[in-house]
C-alpha cells in the first residue's frame, strides 16, 4: 500500500511540475495573464502525510496579497494532495502548527512547487522545481536539531514558562525561574544570530532566507523585554508603543504571519488589561502608522460582532477607512451584512411537544422586543442567568419587551425536565431548536460559547446579534436606547 501511495505522489508531482512548465511556456505567450494567476503549489507526499497532519490537527497559515491571515487546515473530509496559494509577492511565509504546540515559519517564492513529507514526524519541506539548500527549505527544524539539539528553542521555553505561570490558577513564585530563563533565551538569540550568518557567509542559505530568519529573531528578542521576568506580568502598552514607532512598523515587515500572530497576542494583552473597557480603534493609536493600522483591523474584527448593528454601522463609518486597505473594510462589511441578511431558520418544539418555526414565533410577537437567551441544559452559567432573566422581562414587559429562551439541547426530553425545574417553563415564551446542525442562522452566529443574547425589534428584524447579559449594566444603557 505505501508503495502504490509512493507511485501515486511521485505521479501527482511529475503532473505539478508539467502544469507549471506548461504554466511557464504560457507566460511568455501572455505575461499579463500569469500576473494575475502566479501560485505556489504545495504537494503532500502521500495520504500518510495527509493523515498525519490531520491526527497532529495541524493547520498552515499565512497572509494573502491584502495581508488578510488564512488558514489552511487538514480536519475535513477532503482527500487533496495537491494544494494552492495564489500570490503577486515574490516570497511569502507559511507558518506549521499542530497540536503538540510544535511551529514552524517556512519562506516559499512566488511559482515554487513544494513537495510535503515528514521527517522524525516533522514536516519536511522540498522545493521542486528550483535549486534550494535543505536549509532553506526547512531553517526552522533543522536549527533547534542542529543548534538546540531540541523541540523547542530557549525562546520558546520562555514563552512556555511565562504562559503556563500567568494563567495557572495558583500562585507561585517562578520568577528566579523566569529570570532565568529570559537570560537563556537572549543568549541564544545572539547565538543563533551568528548561526544564521554563518549559514549564509557559507552558501548554505541565500540572502533572502537569511534577511527574512533574522528581522524574524531580532522581533522576537525585542518582543521578549515587554515579559516581566521578575513580575511574571506583560506590558501590552509599552509594547503598543514601541512597535508603533519602530522600524518594524512598515507594510514590509508587517506582511509577515508571526507579526500578525503577535497582533493577536497584544490586543488579547490590552483587553485583558482594560476587562471591564469597551476598547476604541483610536484607543490603538489614531495616526497613519502602518502597524496602528493593522491593530485597528484586528480590534474590530473581533469587536464588530459584540456590538448591536447600529453602532458596527458607526464604527465602520468612523474607522472603516483608517484601515490597512479597501479588502479589510470590505471583510468587515461583508461579515456584519451577512448576519443581518440571513434568515432565521430555526425550527422549534415548545412545551407539550407544540411545533413552530422561529419566523412564525417572531410573527406571533410583532410589536415588541424580543430579547433571545440562547442556552443549554448542561451550562452552569445559562442556569445562574434564569432569576435575572425573569427579573428582566417583569421590568421591561410594560415597555414591550419580551425575554424568549431557546435551548441548543440535543436531548429534548431533559431540556423540558430543566426548564420546568428552574422556572422557565413558559408555553409561549420557552423552546428548544430541533434542526440545530441544519439551522443556517446558528451556524452563522457560531454558538461556541453560551449563554449568547439577541435583540429583535418589533418587525422582527435582529438588531444585536451579542447583546450583553440581563446582569450587565450595559444592558440598560442598549434597551433605554431602543425602548422609548
Amino acid at each position: 500500500m505505501r508503495r502504490i501511495n509512493s507511485i501515486l505522489s511521485v505521479f501527482i508531482v511529475l503532473l505539478v511540475l508539467f502544469f507549471s512548465a506548461c504554466g511557464r511556456n504560457q507566460e511568455v505567450k501572455d505575461h499579463d495573464e500569469q500576473e494575475n494567476s502566479a501560485q505556489i503549489v504545495l504537494v503532500l507526499k502521500d495520504s500518510l502525510v495527509r493523515d498525519f497532519l490531520r491526527e497532529r490537527k495541524a493547520a498552515l497559515k499565512y497572509l494573502d496579497d491584502a495581508y488578510m491571515p488564512v488558514t489552511i487546515d487538514f480536519s475535513g473530509k477532503e482527500n487533496n494532495l495537491v494544494l494552492s496559494i495564489d500570490t503577486q509577492r515574490e516570497a511569502i511565509d507559511l507558518m506549521y502548527t499542530d497540536n503538540s504546540q510544535t511551529e514552524y515559519n517556512y519562506l516559499l517564492a512566488k511559482g515554487d512547487s513544494i513537495l510535503i513529507s515528514l521527517d522524525e514526524r516533522r514536516p519536511w519541506l522540498k522545493t521542486l522545481n528550483s535549486e534550494r539548500s535543505v536549509y532553506d527549505d526547512n531553517l526552522e527544524l533543522l536549527r533547534n536539531r542542529e543548534l538546540y539539539h531540541s523541540t523547542y528553542t530557549p525562546l520558546q521555553d520562555s514563552h512556555f514558562l511565562w504562559q503556563a505561570n500567568f494563567n495557572s490558577p495558583t500562585p507561585v513564585d517562578l520568577s528566579e525561574e523566569r529570570i532565568k530563563s529570559r537570560k537563556k533565551a537572549l543568549e541564544s538569540g545572539e547565538k543563533e544570530l551568528f548561526w544564521l550568518d554563518s549559514l549564509k557567509n557559507t552558501g548554505l542559505i541565500a540572502e533572502r532566507t537569511a534577511s527574512f530568519y533574522k528581522a524574524k529573531l531580532r522581533f522576537e528578542l525585542d518582543h521578549l523585554h515587554f515579559f516581566s521576568a521578575e513580575k511574571g506580568v506583560y506590558d501590552p502598552g509599552g509594547a503598543l508603543d514601541h512597535f508603533t514607532t519602530s522600524v518594524t512598523d512598515s507594510s514590509e515587515y508587517l506582511q509577515t504571519v508571526y507579526f500578525d500572530e503577535f497582533s493577536d497576542f497584544l490586543l488579547a494583552q490590552i483587553k485583558a488589561k482594560d476587562r471591564n473597557e469597551l476598547l476604541l480603534p483610536d484607543s490603538l493609536g489614531s495616526g497613519p502608522s502602518p502597524f496602528s493600522k493593522r491593530m485597528r483591523f484586528k480590534l474590530l474584527e473581533e469587536s464588530l460582532p459584540r456590538l448591536s448593528f447600529q453602532e458596527a454601522d458607526k464604527w465602520l463609518k468612523s474607522f472603516g477607512n483608517q484601515l490597512e486597505n479597501k479588502v479589510q473594510a470590505d471583510f468587515l462589511k461583508a461579515r456584519i451584512n451577512t448576519l443581518k441578511k440571513e434568515r432565521p431558520d430555526m425550527e422549534l418544539m415548545g412545551l407539550g411537544n407544540r411545533l413552530m418555526s422561529f419566523e412564525e414565533l417572531l410573527h406571533q410577537k410583532r410589536g415588541s422586543y424580543l430579547y433571545v437567551d440562547l442556552w443549554a441544559a448542561w451550562c452552569i452559567p445559562c442556569i445562574k442567568a434564569f432569576p435575572a432573566l425573569r427579573n428582566l422581562h417583569e421590568l421591561n414587559k410594560d415597555r414591550s419587551l419580551e425575554v424568549i429562551h431557546l435551548s441548543v439541547d440535543k436531548n429534548h426530553k431533559f431540556w423540558e425536565q430543566v426548564v420546568r425545574k428552574h422556572g422557565i417553563a413558559f408555553p409561549d415564551r420557552s423552546f428548544t431548536v430541533l434542526n440545530l446542525g441544519e439551522s443556517s442562522f446558528l451556524d452563522q452566529l457560531d454558538l461556541a460559547f453560551i449563554p449568547r443574547y439577541l435583540l429583535f425589534d418589533p418587525k422582527g428584524k435582529l438588531i444585536h446579534p451579542n447583546a450583553p447579559g440581563p446582569e450587565q449594566e450595559e444592558l440598560n444603557g442598549i434597551l433605554d436606547e431602543f425602548l422609548r
